[in-house]
């Protein structure tokens, strides 16, 4: 808990001062699949305070200009690699 909810504030804190005197900023926690899935207790206990936290702290900032948003990365089933596929941005034909 403390490296993903506090290490989350303490980062957020630090941006903080610079974010709100211009106006505009973004902070974002990386939450993960185990928030809304049960039988791991304490990754969803760990994953929950984060987005909690970042709700509490979205609310404190509304009006600032500063976003505060949690996002929550998919499971990867396959390996786009292993397949051969080609990782990086979309090739652009003109």
């Amino acid at each position: 808990m403390d490296a993903k909810v506090l290490g989350f504030l303490r980062v957020a804190n630090a941006a903080l001062a610079v974010t709100t005197e211009s106006g505009y900023g973004r902070i974002i926690g990386v939450s993960g699949q185990n928030a809304f899935v049960t039988g791991n207790v304490t990754g969803a206990v760990r994953n929950a305070a984060l987005i909690i936290t970042a709700k509490n702290l979205a609310d404190c900032l509304a009006g600032t200009g500063v976003t505060v948003n949690t996002v929550r990365p998919g499971v990867v089933r396959e390996d786009a690699a292993a397949r051969g596929e080609r990782s990086g941005p979309p090739t652009l034909l003109l």
